[in-house]
């Protein structure tokens, strides 16, 4: 059972993950969202300064703890969570077949004329 949230309790809502990218493919679904900074040191932060997101140590944090996590789910079940990808990248795309596709060029530092995408087939 889901946890029943009030939408004006602001700092109930803010303690939750959130989904940022839902992929449907056949009878797959992939879910994302991120993990977050302890509610602990984001008041701490959010105490300091208005501008929090701005402050060295809030950067560092947000390194730290903040990484995306995916929800897969076929057929209606969760069958697996991927807390970490097996190559460095961003997942773009979900087949009916069950592959993965991750684009390891997102934001590069140095711009490429070329894509890679890695196709990752995924096994229960």
């Amino acid at each position: 059972m889901f946890p029943s949230i009030s939408m004006d309790d602001v700092n109930e809502i803010e303690n939750h993950p959130v989904f940022s990218n839902l992929l449907f493919a056949g009878e797959y679904a992939l879910v994302q969202f991120f993990t977050k900074i302890p509610e602990d040191q984001l008041k701490a932060f959010k105490a300091k300064s208005e501008q929090y997101f701005n402050l060295p140590e809030y950067k560092e944090a947000f390194r730290k703890y903040v990484k995306p996590c995916y929800i897969l789910v076929k057929n209606g079940q969760q069958i697996g969570v991927i807390n970490e990808l097996p190559v460095n990248g961003n997942i773009e795309f979900l087949d009916k077949e069950g592959a993965i596709y991750i684009n390891d060029n997102i934001s590069p530092e140095v711009e490429r004329d070329y894509n890679v995408f890695y196709k990752l087939k995924i096994e229960e």
